[in-house]
């Protein structure tokens, strides 16, 4: 009987980062329906979730004013409608805007987070743990497994869409725990001690839930 791989303080990110990573996934595989395969196992691109901004813990955490927050809903409404491609560079565009430096900063990290294994895919995260070709390809091979056990819920997603609001990104997050902290744990394993310090000052500290 094979052991559960131990969770290091690293993979074990609160609740609201899970949700977080379920809206990012979501964003990710409407990508997929719209544009073709987002799974290349070297290279993932940083998304945008404009709904990620609707948690408290979040807002909470950027230190986002009132008017910021009305802002991004007014600008998600805006772009609920345009296809992934145009309305993920409008999101950039238009939060580079409403956002400082400081808060955009940290978007960065709180994405990443949500990215969860397959952050170790984006390519300045790659570059600046230094992992080795025998590493990458250890982590390809999680994120295949881990796509494999996610297909349902991609399909399902697929076909009618992201999360759109807490109590359904909940449910999925219920059904998906698991698979995302175990490969999470896997890839973590895998990083020297040096490149899991890096790794950490990378990604930020987590969210205090609310």
């Amino acid at each position: 009987m094979s052991q559960k791989p131990r969770l290091s303080k690293l993979a074990l990110l609160p609740a609201v980062f899970v949700l977080f990573s379920v809206i990012v996934l979501g964003v990710l595989f409407v990508s997929t329906a719209q544009n073709g395969s987002i799974d290349d196992p070297n290279e993932v691109e940083i998304p945008v979730s404009l709904v990620a901004f609707t948690l408290p813990a979040i807002q909470h955490d950027l230190a986002l004013s009132q008017a910021q927050i009305a802002k991004i809903t007014e600008l998600d409404e805006n772009l609920k409608t345009h296809r992934y491609a145009v309305r993920d560079a409008n999101a950039r565009k238009g939060l580079a805007e409403i956002l400082d430096p400081t808060q955009l900063s940290r978007v960065k990290q709180l994405t990443l987070q949500g990215l969860g294994v397959r952050a170790f895919g984006v390519p300045e995260v790659v570059e600046k743990l230094g992992l080795s070709e025998q590493q990458k390809q250890s982590v390809a091979d999680i994120r295949a497994d881990l796509k494999l056990q996610l297909q349902p819920f991609q399909d399902n997603i697929v076909k009618n869409g992201s999360p759109k609001d807490y109590p359904a990104a909940i449910a999925l997050v219920n059904d998906t725990d698991d698979m995302y902290k175990n490969a999470h744990a896997q890839a973590l394993q895998l990083l020297t001690p040096k490149q899991r310090t890096i790794f950490g000052e990378i990604i930020g500290a987590p969210v205090n839930p609310q």
